[in-house]
């Protein structure tokens, strides 16, 4: 519902609320919060990486699993702030900003930028599936 009523990914990546954006990441922790609090009370903290470590501390998700979550919302978080100190809301990928974000992230091109994000919006959908069915 996000990803169809907010999302800009008309536009562009939106890397918050697009597919696999930043969103996704914290539904996925959120869910898992909601799910085990009642067991483990300790992992209901607001701060999405903090709670991610005591979710894997816990064993409540696989520490693989963890580690793309911990990886991806590092990466996507990284380039949300980048465009938004550039007074961006999407990643355009015909604008100067992929070039910005390449040279931040040591990437080697902007095919290799568009591609990581498509990896991790394959890797989030495939986690949300798994936990959510």
């Amino acid at each position: 519902r996000i990803v169809r009523e907010l999302s800009k990914e008309r536009q562009g990546y939106d890397i918050k609320l697009g597919p696999g954006g930043i969103k996704e990441i914290e539904f996925i922790v959120q869910f898992l919060q909601l799910k085990y609090a009642d067991i483990f009370p300790d992992i209901i903290l607001h701060n999405t990486r903090a709670a991610l470590k005591r979710l894997i501390l816990h064993k409540l998700i696989d520490g693989k699993t963890g580690d793309v979550l911990l990886q991806s919302q590092r990466f996507l978080r990284t380039i949300d702030i980048l465009l938004r100190l550039n007074g961006e809301d999407v990643l355009k990928t015909n604008s100067e900003f992929p070039d910005i974000i390449i040279k931040f992230l040591n990437l080697k091109s902007n095919d290799e930028l568009i591609e990581k994000i498509e990896s991790i919006r394959r890797q989030l959908y495939q986690i949300a599936s798994m936990l959510y069915h």
